[in-house]
């Protein structure tokens, strides 16, 4: 009897401990601290407290409260860092880990936990990990996790179980209001997976909207009520969700990722059925891809729907913000394997050649995806140490024109050469991650100011140096970038 507990315990742990092996694997890139250029915006401005102020702002209310609590037990800007990068492992952990367990119950083990680990580890988690509060994205993705396992346990007849949903998607949305968009897209397959009958299918459909509606509009009604962020100063703009879909997802990698997992899933489907029945387009094949489409459709719009709070300026395409069409590449084959093993197909050679190519296609992208990813922020590292390094030099320069000149150097002006780039040669650069601290607005000056211990002020630049500067093309410092006139410094971006 000891043994069987001993045992029954083992096999509860083995998928969490499995899991952390991997994602310590996968984020060991990220043991060294590494600023972005928020960290080094909010490293300036007023540490903790320039978090929970901009947290409170964008109405994230969980990030906001536990930032406070932790400033609150002198809790410091870097041990913050390292307290939200320990988050970060222990929700990711726990969501592919609880994720498999869902799974688990309705196909292969080693498919639930490839299946796992690539829809929540997935082209789009980049920069939730390039953020100081990363750890609080990785709440939230848990959290809405957590909702899609009760909301499965709805559907198989455990009706109380949808009040645990309700409450686990609004904990998602009042910690970062796209991740609600991570049940959406785990609950479309359990629903397509789940409804025999038509019907069926439109009411639970119609549940899971009542759940991320509740959700996003309580988030909303709190901001609004106390006109907490600017950023939903214009109501509702359906417009928005337009321009999201329209020019916002233009990323061609990911683009092609998708059409080559998708390509491979399809052929996949239409080969079975005309090995079966002697046709490619079949009624089974067609319901089949509508139930794909149905999935990618919902899930793309689910995420771009927060955008019709907010105004127009607003709107537009970031990795996190878009992290649930990224679980297209674990959630379309997903439904392909949702209970396979319990399917009567009648040829086992098919399903045993079926299953092959899913798996390779699923671990090919796992170990691309961790290759990309482990370059990215080894990439960050070098941006860090070059950052560094040239805010020093700016710092040396300055100091030696005040030592020569006895004038104390207050304002910064800041000029693009004719090739001014936003990230470093030789660095992976993904779009709106790993771009240069001097060339992003929130973050130019305050890097110079971190490295040197001064207070700089950035002041707009001068109509008579714009031309000067735009006919230059550096790659380095140099003394030529510096025009110094009174306390003000004017100068050259390489």
């Amino acid at each position: 009897m000891h043994l069987n507990k001993n045992s029954k315990l083992l096999n509860g742990i083995k998928p969490y401990l499995v899991t952390l092996a991997v994602v310590l694997v996968c984020v060991f890139p990220l043991f060294k601290f590494e600023y972005s250029t928020d960290t080094y915006h909010f490293a300036l401005h007023n540490g903790l407290g320039g978090i929970y102020g901009a947290m409170k702002y964008n109405g994230r209310l969980i990030i906001y409260l536990i930032t406070r609590a932790l400033e609150s037990i002198s809790v410091s800007f870097m041990g913050y860092y390292y307290v939200s990068f320990i988050m970060s492992i222990v929700f990711s952990t726990l969501s592919i880990a609880t994720l498999y367990n869902t799974l688990n119950k309705h196909m292969n083990n080693v498919f639930a936990f490839f299946l796992s680990a690539i829809t929540i580890f997935n082209p789009m988690v980049f920069e939730l990990f390039l953020f100081i509060e990363k750890g609080f994205f990785a709440f939230a993705i848990y959290m809405s996790v957590m909702a899609s396992k009760f909301f499965l346990g709805f559907l198989e007849g455990k009706k109380y179980y949808i009040v645990l949903s309700y409450i686990f998607v609004t904990l998602s949305c009042f910690t970062y209001q796209p991740m609600p968009g991570v049940f959406v897209a785990l609950v479309l397959v359990f629903i397509v997976a789940n409804s025999t009958e038509i019907s069926t299918f439109f009411k639970n459909v119609g549940i899971a909207i009542t759940v991320y509606g509740f959700a996003t509009f309580m988030n909303f009604l709190v901001m609004k009520l106390f006109n907490m962020s600017d950023r939903m100063s214009s109501g509702l703009n359906f417009a928005n969700i337009y321009k999201f879909l329209t020019f916002g997802l233009n990323i061609p990698y990911l683009l092609l990722v998708y059409l080559a997992v998708f390509s491979v899933l399809f052929t996949v489907i239409f080969l079975s059925s005309k090995k079966k029945n002697g046709k490619a387009f079949t009624k089974e094949s067609t319901l089949i891809f509508f139930k794909y489409a149905f999935i990618m459709v919902g899930t793309i719009i689910t995420t771009a729907a927060p955008s019709i709070v907010t105004t127009p300026e607003n709107v537009w395409f970031t990795l996190r913000y878009s992290y649930p069409i990224g679980m297209l590449v674990g959630t379309i084959p997903m439904l392909y394997n949702y209970n396979r093993e319990h399917m009567k197909l009648k040829s086992g050679n098919l399903c045993k050649m079926s299953i092959r190519a899913t798996l390779i296609v699923m671990l090919t992208v796992s170990l691309t995806f961790m290759a990309l990813f482990h370059s990215f922020f080894f990439s960050r590292h070098i941006s860090n140490a070059k950052e560094k390094e040239d805010a020093l030099k700016i710092g040396e320069i300055i100091a030696e024109h005040e030592k020569a000149t006895g004038t104390k150097i207050k304002y910064i002006s800041l000029y693009k050469d004719s090739n001014c780039s936003i990230s470093f040669d030789g660095v992976v650069n993904l779009p709106n991650c790993n771009v240069r601290a001097i060339t992003t607005p929130w973050c130019d000056i305050p890097h110079i100011n971190l490295f040197n211990n001064r207070s700089f002020i950035k002041t707009q630049n001068s109509p008579e140096y714009i031309s000067y500067f735009q006919s230059k093309n550096w790659d380095e410092i140099s003394t030529e970038q510096f025009i110094f006139i009174g306390d003000t410094l004017h100068l050259g971006i390489y």
